[in-house]
């Protein structure tokens, strides 16, 4: 008898652990698309929900829906990618970050416990994506980070009353310098920045033509406030520049995490914060989970 190693394949000749890649790369796509879409629904139902007439019948009984599925999708996400990434300080913070979203969501009393869950989670998982080698990138990361880290921390401290009074504009500005630095963080071309350009163009006109639409429109769906519009048109742009590469590139899990930055808004609440944490570290790992699912980035 042989001594040999015996290796599993499938019906195609293929080692059987290049069918679990490729599974648990469906797994982490999947996970994250769904978190991406619900995040993006739970939005516009919040929107269409303080329009001056009801849209559409049982809008409450969907809202309620997503208020359980969004949480849900968000731990599904961050522990899909947290097993999957090969960064032991991404993987802590992403699992921190996804346990306390769960917690906040069950218990209204767990408020300030998963509020600092969130917190920390988040922080650390951030800090471990950004790459250890000093490089260009690296140097366009920090900024990045340190702004996400800002407003989370800036704007979940304020929703429990521990941040300082006047700090909520802090925060608001410091999360839309994330999703502006995301068009740096992706690799653009000219199509994606025209894209990106023509959003950020409407933003501005339907701000100076209905301010006081677009002003509600930010509030309720996004919790931005006491921000000037422009500023709001620069994160446009920079989020749908990056959003508009990651489709030209056919690159599932960016888009989603484009998409989760995008439409997560303030980080005003654990699942809001977790969104854009889960939705900036799928941008910035994405080679190194390519990589550990055997695809390109």
């Amino acid at each position: 008898m042989s001594n040999e190693p015996m290796t599993g394949t499938d019906p195609y000749g293929h080692p059987v652990v290049d069918r679990l890649r490729t599974e648990q790369s469906s797994v982490v796509v999947g996970a994250a698309v769904v978190a991406a879409v619900s995040v993006l629904g739970q939005t516009g139902l919040t929107i269409a929900g303080n329009l001056p007439f009801d849209p559409m019948s049982g809008l409450s009984l969907l809202d309620g829906l997503f208020s359980i599925i969004t949480p849900l999708s968000l731990f599904a996400a961050a522990g899909a990618i947290a097993f999957t990434v090969n960064n032991s300080l991404v993987k802590v913070g992403l699992l921190f970050t996804a346990a306390f979203v769960i917690l906040g969501s069950i218990s209204p009393a767990a408020g300030l416990p998963a509020v600092l869950g969130v917190i920390i989670g988040g922080t650390v998982s951030l800090f471990g994506a950004v790459q250890r080698e000093v490089t260009a990138g690296s140097h366009r990361q920090v900024p990045l980070v340190g702004s996400a880290i800002l407003g989370i921390t800036v704007s979940l401290g304020g929703t429990v009353g521990v941040a300082p009074g006047g700090a909520q504009a802090v925060g608001v500005g410091a999360t839309l310098v994330a999703i502006a630095l995301l068009g740096l963080e992706m690799p653009v071309d000219r199509p994606s920045v025209s894209v990106g350009l023509i959003a950020a163009v409407g933003v501005l006109s339907v701000g100076t033509w209905a301010p006081f639409v677009t002003g509600a429109t930010l509030l309720v769906g996004f919790s931005i406030t006491n921000i000037p519009v422009l500023v709001v048109a620069v994160a446009v742009l920079g989020g749908v520049t990056a959003l508009t590469s990651a489709v030209r590139n056919r690159v599932p899990l960016p888009v989603a995490g484009c998409v989760l930055c995008l439409f997560s808004g303030i980080p005003t609440t654990p699942a809001s914060a977790a969104a854009l944490v889960i939705g900036l570290t799928s941008i910035m790992c994405r080679e190194a989970l390519a990589h550990q699912r055997g695809e390109f980035a």
